[in-house]
């Protein structure tokens, strides 16, 4: 008797780095080509997700697939991939996100490498080789964020530079296996237009606790401040720009230095006590301002004072 046919779905998936260990969008298509024959089946669609992280199934292609297999349901008997970290590395994830909308397709998972089924036996390989994926993942990602810790630790930027900043790079010497030149990442202001002096006069004038926010906004519109969307500085941006402590000189982030400062390795566009009253007066906290005589009129405050208690 002859074997019925099937039809399955191919989907694909890399990152980066993956690229180069082995698991590049080819060798994935061809082992998935290879499977297919072994089960009979006709690959009618292919799916291809290139550097996106599988942590999560927010995917275009991985979308695009299940919306596919739900407008086919009845006709697509499998998804072929090359390993399960291809589709996913999060064990809750696939259960809520994949494997559900698969299942209620009556569409069936195959890997290459891993022996999954729809018996008792297939499943629980199935949840024991996502749990190992995700195990890897999350034994990577500590790596990496460890690592930036360090970095971080020793004074060197990371991530997009704030408004009025630019990023430059350091030689810190050779190393590694190439022993080619490393770099990293400091903070310079960005003096075109004067922007960064510009910053650094909306960030003083808020130091002094004689200004409101939203005087400091309009004053910011006066110098033509505009964000990097190229529209005229938001309350949002200012706010950010008040708590970024890079602007002094130091480096402050929750998954990096858990919201404790630690010094860079360049100098800030303001001083250290200017961040130190923002954030105060952020906090509505008036005792680390100093009192701030009035340029036009010093004895302003005593006045003021003396007046209160008449």
């Amino acid at each position: 008797m002859e074997e019925v046919k099937k039809y399955a779905y191919g989907y694909l998936r890399v990152s980066t780095e993956e690229q180069v260990d082995g698991t590049s969008l080819s060798v994935q298509k061809r082992e998935i080509e290879k499977y297919a024959e072994t089960q009979n089946a006709e690959i009618v669609g292919w799916y291809e997700d290139d550097g996106i992280t599988a942590k999560h199934a927010r995917r275009p292609e991985l979308q695009r697939m299940l919306d596919d297999a739900h407008k086919n349901k009845g006709r697509i008997d499998f998804v072929i991939v090359y390993n399960l970290s291809r589709i996913s590395r999060n064990l809750e994830s696939y259960a809520k996100d994949i494997g559900y909308r698969l299942a209620a397709c009556g569409v069936h998972l195959r890997s290459t490498t891993e022996p999954i089924d729809e018996t008792p036996t297939g499943n629980l390989m199935r949840n024991i080789a996502l749990s190992f994926h995700q195990f890897d993942n999350d034994t990577k990602s500590k790596v990496v964020t460890d690592n930036m810790k360090a970095v971080a630790e020793n004074g060197w930027w990371q991530s997009q530079p704030p408004l009025g900043m630019i990023m430059e790079k350091v030689p810190i010497g050779k190393g590694g296996k190439d022993n080619k030149m490393k770099y990293r990442n400091v903070l310079a202001p960005d003096t075109k237009d004067g922007l960064s002096d510009k910053i650094a006069t909306i960030l003083n004038m808020f130091s002094t606790g004689n200004t409101t926010f939203m005087e400091v906004l309009r004053h910011a519109h006066k110098l033509n401040i505009r964000g990097k969307n190229g529209k005229l500085l938001a309350s949002s941006t200012l706010e950010r720009m008040l708590y970024q402590a890079a602007y002094c000189g130091y480096i402050r982030s929750k998954e990096l230095t858990g919201y404790e400062l630690k010094k860079a390795n360049w100098d800030g566009i303001i001083s250290k006590a200017v961040f130190d009253r923002n954030q105060a007066n952020m906090k509505g906290d008036k005792r680390l301002f100093a009192p701030q005589p009035d340029e036009t009129y010093p004895l302003k405050p005593m006045l003021k004072s003396r007046l209160y208690h008449l």
